[in-house]
């Protein structure tokens, strides 16, 4: 179902659009399009879906992205290391699960009315980089889970 629900939604909808526009011509590209359900995907090196869309009361532009499988057996370490990277809400990511429990994503909210391309593109590349350690770390060995995960320093503000 579409993000976009009422009229208001388009002001909204057409704000993300000319933002996409901008960060489009930023990133050297010819468009970059927003499916029928209000997001925009991106394709990083090949191997990470980072995807944009705008919160239904079109405050935030959403960026998020799933990480992979959490594997059965490492479930607990990881959970215990996702709650940890999240800290107390000071975090710019959020890591979280699917509601089947079994796949990671890591989200972020950037403002829509403020974000300058420039800084939006930064965001992305970081928010990025995060995601692929991420990723890595839910594929590493039971023996190697407590140090695969990206220092706290790298979640947490300083």
């Amino acid at each position: 179902t579409p993000l976009y629900s009422s009229a208001a939604s388009d002001v909204y909808k057409r704000q993300f659009e000319e933002l996409l526009a901008a960060l489009a011509q930023a990133l050297g590209q010819p468009s970059l399009p927003v499916g029928q359900d209000g997001t925009c995907t991106l394709i990083i090196d090949g191997r990470l879906a980072v995807n944009l869309a705008v919160d239904p009361q079109g405050r935030d532009v959403q960026i998020f992205a799933s990480l992979g499988h959490v594997p059965a057996e490492h479930r607990a370490a990881i959970h215990v290391r996702m709650l940890q990277a999240n800290g107390a809400g000071a975090s710019p990511y959020t890591l979280g699960l699917t509601r089947q429990g079994d796949t990671a994503i890591l989200s972020a909210r950037r403002p829509l009315a403020e974000p300058a391309v420039p800084d939006l593109a930064d965001g992305i590349a970081a928010f990025a980089q995060n995601a692929l350690r991420w990723q890595a770390s839910l594929r590493a060995p039971a023996d190697d889970t407590a140090g695969a995960a990206p220092a706290p320093g790298t979640w947490m503000p300083a």
